[in-house]
């Protein structure tokens, strides 16, 4: 992902959310405390769906190996 385009993200999750995620200054990017907060419950939701998908392809190996 290019640099534009993560800044674009960003600010679209900011405009989504209504929420200011970053500081910007001109020597880069601070969270700010709502960010923080933001960033700890997307990394929660991401290990969730990161476990979910390994109980998919588990129950899908599963089925496929009732078949044979």
């Amino acid at each position: 992902m290019t640099q534009q385009r993560l800044s674009q993200v960003i600010t679209e999750l900011e405009s989504e959310f209504h929420i200011q995620i970053f500081y910007r200054t001109p020597r880069g990017i601070l969270l700010t405390p709502n960010g923080q907060i933001f960033v700890e419950k997307i990394q929660h939701i991401l290990e969730e769906i990161y476990d979910l998908r390994k109980v998919c392809l588990i129950m899908l190996l599963v089925s496929y190996c009732e078949i044979f």
